[in-house]
């Protein structure tokens, strides 16, 4: 099992070799995002910096971060009901949540 907070179910280990992430998820060959929600053993996915990988993104991104001000990239993350996706942390950069589906409880530091 992975490792944990004591007496918490939050999870803590990181897949961050490129090798080990292949091989989780070709062993699993999720066929959709529901699919990893069900069998992705309550992992989460984040991608970094997406405004790189659309041209849609890349505009999005531009016009966000004109409006506001704030400079930064665009990240995303599929986490699974009854998981954490990060542990509570600060950011040391203005951060814009955006939510799409599902709820969480957001505490603001």
């Amino acid at each position: 099992p992975r490792g944990g907070v004591a007496g918490s179910p939050l999870k803590t280990e990181v897949l961050s070799e490129d090798a080990a992430v292949f091989e989780f998820l070709q062993q699993k060959a999720f066929k959709t995002a529901e699919d990893f929600m069900r069998r992705g053993e309550g992992w989460t996915v984040v991608a970094n910096q997406l405004q790189g990988s659309s041209e849609a993104l890349a505009a999005c991104r531009h016009r966000l971060f004109c409006a506001t001000g704030l400079s930064g990239g665009i990240n995303a993350y599929l986490t699974p009901p009854g998981s954490i996706g990060k542990p509570p942390h600060i950011d040391d950069h203005d951060v814009v949540v955006l939510q799409q589906a599902g709820s969480k409880k957001w505490y603001l530091l």
